[in-house]
């Protein structure tokens, strides 16, 4: 993951990257202590069952509410992550 990390920085050349995947990829950067941001879209659904959203356990210890939008019937909200040692 590192190196996967790496060559996307130097692609980004200073730029922010943003990855798109579920919360398996999510736990992945955090494993490697390479998250810094969780952004969440969620939409007003009811289910009976389902996947936790994150496979992993990001305690809210690490996790620091910076905001939230309504965009249409879509809420996002984005969380600041301390980075984790990685493992």
């Amino acid at each position: 993951m590192a190196a996967a990390y790496d060559d996307i920085l130097a692609k980004a050349a200073g730029r922010n990257v943003w990855v798109l995947g579920g919360g398996d990829v999510v736990g992945q950067f955090d494993d490697a202590g390479l998250l810094d941001e969780i952004i969440l879209g969620m939409a007003p659904v009811t289910l009976g069952a389902g996947d936790p959203l994150l496979p992993r356990r990001i305690t809210s210890s690490r996790l620091r509410f910076r905001k939230a939008e309504q965009i249409g019937q879509r809420l996002r909200i984005v969380l600041e992550v301390t980075r984790a040692a990685p493992a």
